[in-house]
């Protein structure tokens, strides 16, 4: 693929890795924290050109900032037996819901409708583009 300027991942909506190779410094994990992403102390690696080097490169700092997340993660797990009460079965509330996760390839959105029952209404997987 070679280089792939900033103007060239807006066009195609590429998100991730990808985007930050290319000079842009976002992550759904700092920009709007979901589950305990707040907590961590972590940067986001930027490259300059967007070539295929720089994706090496933000891709094998992305995984050593991983492992700052993972470190600190165990950090904070309590001593003790850990044990959680986890339903079998959810019902979630009635309406709508778009939620998006930092993903290995980039931005995962999720698009849910509920009817109140256990089976969604209707579901929607936004995969990053590939």
């Amino acid at each position: 693929m070679g280089r792939f300027p900033l103007r060239k991942c807006i066009a195609l909506g590429v998100t991730g890795p990808v985007l930050r190779a290319s000079g842009v410094k976002w992550d759904l994990r700092k920009a709007q924290p979901y589950a305990a992403y707040a907590d961590f102390d972590f940067d986001i690696p930027v490259g300059e050109n967007g070539d295929t080097y720089d994706r090496y490169i933000v891709r094998m700092q992305e995984m050593r900032q991983s492992l700052r997340i993972i470190d600190q993660a165990i950090g904070k797990i309590p001593g003790g037996p850990i044990m959680a009460k986890v339903a079998k079965v959810m019902k979630p509330p009635v309406g709508e819901i778009y939620h998006s996760i930092e993903a290995p390839k980039g931005e995962l959105g999720y698009f849910i409708v509920s009817d109140g029952s256990t089976q969604p209404y209707r579901v929607r997987v936004r995969p990053p583009p590939s």
